[in-house]
């Protein structure tokens, strides 16, 4: 069909290197883990099926792509298990499961004119199935992002380019405790689910100004990141918040928590030629 087209593809992979990722708040734990005798590679296998349109008196082209990925052999920190101070070896301290991964994404993407961009639009769903976590039920990984939105346009004027972006994403899964009690002395927290919560979302808007000098031989692009200064979560934290009521003289012990922001809005400048 004139105008028309259709993609299909198929993987079939074989990882031997993991990423283990923790559930819990704090700093990113992440860590790259070899494969071996008691830990089995990863596999996985993807298959994707798209279709684009190029339309004939516009220059833009329309693109959708849906993925389906079933993995096996993937690891998680057991329940209560972290490799950080453990006495025993690290394979002892996770759980091997699998996952699926499956979505949807939808782009616009304008190529030609003196305004050129591209509108995206992500729905996805990425779980894990332990028999050992959860009683066996599914839970989101970590990095489960299910609306992932990019907005970006660049526009040319007089000898500059003026170009935005705008991105929104899905906050991360993070394990939080549903209850906690003092058992001698310490707190106790009971957690319900394996990231049974959300992060806030993360978005931002970039803009940037760039302008050629010397006949191409020098260029000055002025920018700035996160212009409206959101303050998107790079880590959760929890605080513990002693309140004592007299009228009951009781105490009221609760835990609040707080978020961790980088990277505020951040102008630059940036120069570069060529000879």
């Amino acid at each position: 069909v004139p105008g028309w087209s259709v993609k299909a593809s198929y993987t079939d992979l074989t990882q031997y290197v993991h990423l283990l990722t923790g559930s819990g708040l704090g700093l990113p734990t992440d860590l790259w883990v070899p494969s071996t005798p008691a830990i089995p590679p990863q596999r996985s296998r993807q298959l994707a099926l798209g279709l684009a349109h190029t339309f004939r008196h516009w220059p833009v082209e329309l693109s959708i792509e849906g993925y389906y990925k079933p993995m096996r052999g993937l690891i998680e920190y057991a329940e209560g298990a972290t490799v950080f101070g453990a006495s025993s070896r690290w394979e002892d301290e996770v759980v091997v499961g699998r996952g699926t991964s499956y979505g949807m994404e939808v782009m616009l993407h304008k190529k030609s004119g003196r305004t050129t961009g591209w509108i995206a639009y992500t729905l996805s769903r990425t779980d894990r199935l332990f028999p050992d976590i959860d009683g066996g039920r599914p839970f989101p990984f970590r990095y489960d992002r299910r609306h992932d939105v990019a907005v970006t346009a660049t526009r040319a004027f007089l000898r500059r380019t003026l170009s935005a972006a705008w991105v929104f994403g899905t906050g991360n899964a993070v394990s939080l405790a549903g209850a906690q009690y003092y058992e001698q002395g310490e707190i106790v927290r009971v957690y319900a689910r394996r990231n049974g919560y959300r992060m806030p979302p993360y978005h931002r808007l970039d803009l940037s100004v760039h302008t050629p000098r010397r006949r191409g031989k020098d260029e000055l692009t002025f920018s700035l990141y996160n212009v409206y200064n959101r303050k998107n979560p790079f880590l959760l934290f929890t605080e513990e918040k002693t309140e004592f009521h007299p009228s009951r003289g009781l105490h009221n012990f609760r835990t609040d928590v707080k978020q961790v922001s980088v990277f505020p809005l951040i102008p630059s400048v940036s120069y570069a030629f060529s000879f």
